[in-house]
C-alpha cells in the first residue's frame, strides 16, 4: 500500500469509522468545519486526514439564540 491510503481516509471510510453520514461529512467540508484535500481538483474525490474529527471537536459551533418569530397572517385550522 502507498502512503496516501495510510494517512488519509476516503469519505466512505470516514463515514464508517465515525458513524456520520456522507452528506453530513460533505456539509462539514462545505462549511469548512473539517479538513480535507482534493488531489484531483474540484469535483475529484475528497481525502480526509485520519485525525480530521479531532479538529472538529476544537472548533466553535454556532448556536441559534432565539427561536424564529412566527409569520404574520391567519393561522391554519389545524394549528388552533
Amino acid at each position: 500500500m502507498d502512503g496516501v491510503s495510510r494517512q488519509y481516509l476516503k469519505i466512505n471510510e470516514l463515514s464508517e469509522k465515525t458513524g456520520l453520514s456522507v452528506p453530513t461529512l460533505r456539509r462539514l467540508v462545505r462549511n469548512k468545519r473539517i479538513p480535507c484535500i482534493q488531489p484531483a481538483g474540484k469535483g475529484g474525490r475528497l481525502l480526509f486526514p485520519s485525525d480530521a474529527l479531532e479538529s472538529l471537536n476544537h472548533m466553535p459551533t454556532t448556536e441559534v439564540k432565539h427561536p424564529p418569530k412566527p409569520l404574520p397572517g391567519r393561522r391554519p385550522k389545524w394549528e388552533s
